[in-house]
This record gives C-alpha cells, sequence and structure tokens, in this order.
C-alpha cells in the first residue's frame, strides 16, 4: 500500500489519521518462511515534521504464516505491534535522531510505502528460529523423519561427533 502524501507536504505540523484494512492475504515477507495469513488491520497517523520528514504512528494487528525451525512443520504467529517511522525525502542528506523503536524510510514522488514498513518489522518481530514448541525434536539428520511424531533407527545411534572437535570432549569443565 502507498499512501499519497502530497496534502501532508503542503504545511508543517498538518497531520491525518487513517484506518485501513489492508489485504495483504498470502504476500510473501521473507522467502516462504514468512508470509501473511489474515489482512492487516492498521490505524496511523501521519505528520509532516518539516524539511519533507513525514513521522508515522501507528499500532497493526495481523496472523503471519511460518514455519518450524526444527521440524518444519507450519505455525502461525498472531501479532498486535505499535509501529514508528520517520519517512525521510529521497534525497535528503540531514541527520535524525531515532529511537530504539523507529524506523526509518524514503519515500519517493509524494508517495510513503506503508507495505515496505511493515515487512520490515515483521522480519525483527518473528524470532529467528520459530518453534512450534520448545521441546520440538526436529527431524532424523539422516532420514528426515519428524522426531515428534516417532522415532527412528537413527536417533538410537551415537550422535557422531565431527572429527575436529572431538579433543573437546576430553576438557574438564568442573
Amino acid at each position: 500500500m502507498k499512501l499519497n502524501i502530497a496534502d501532508l507536504l503542503c504545511e508543517p505540523g498538518k497531520k491525518a489519521v487513517h484506518h485501513e484494512e489492508l489485504d495483504c492475504s498470502d504476500k510473501v515477507v521473507v522467502a516462504e518462511e514468512i508470509s501473511v495469513k489474515t489482512p492487516v488491520k492498521l490505524v496511523f497517523a501521519v505528520e509532516h515534521l518539516g524539511r519533507g520528514l513525514i513521522e508515522f504512528n501507528g499500532n497493526y494487528e495481523v496472523d503471519l504464516k511460518l514455519r518450524c525451525g526444527r521440524c518444519l512443520k507450519p505455525l502461525k504467529a498472531s501479532l498486535k505491534k505499535a509501529l514508528k517511522a520517520i519517512y525521510t525525502p529521497d534525497d535528503f542528506m540531514g541527520e535524525l535522531e531515532l529511537d530504539d523503536k523507529q524506523h526509518r524510510l524514503s519515500y519517493q514522488q509524494k508517495k510513503i510505502n506503508i507495505w515496505e514498513l511493515l515487512k520490515q518489522d515483521f522480519v525483527v518481530t518473528v524470532p529467528m528460529l520459530p518453534l512450534c514448541n520448545e521441546n520440538c525434536r526436529g527431524l532424523c539428520k539422516v532420514c528426515g523423519k519428524d522426531l515428534n511424531e516417532s522415532s527412528c533407527d537413527h536417533q538410537s545411534q551415537q550422535e557422531s561427533i565431527d572429527p575436529r572437535l572431538k579433543k573437546l570432549q576430553q576438557l574438564d569443565l568442573d
């Protein structure tokens, strides 16, 4: 979704409030790892701060489709978050002080790309290794069987240790 901000840029201090429901269903965020499952409910305000800077403050709710990092089963992540950003003109050369939770994006042709902001926030919010549960046993390294559903013959075999790390077994850590 791109929002036209031409009216805001007419005068510093001008604000606009929006309530949107973005149908991003099945839009891919990161390769096949993260995609959008439900429409994004978004309430936000944009304000022209001067010098072409646009402040974005809002909240969103969405369900994302993920895959467990161990067993690859699909899972759902429900996000309900505040979202802050500063949009700068594409040719902006000044310095900005942002707080830890603020994104910085640029805009072109007097339009801000809200989908790009949402994608960035999804990526930093979702864990790097999402799990279906903390005790997920993952897949067998040899045959690929889901070890949460049943065990396999390979599981009973002793874990092979990388020969380069074998010396570490001799360390006395007590």
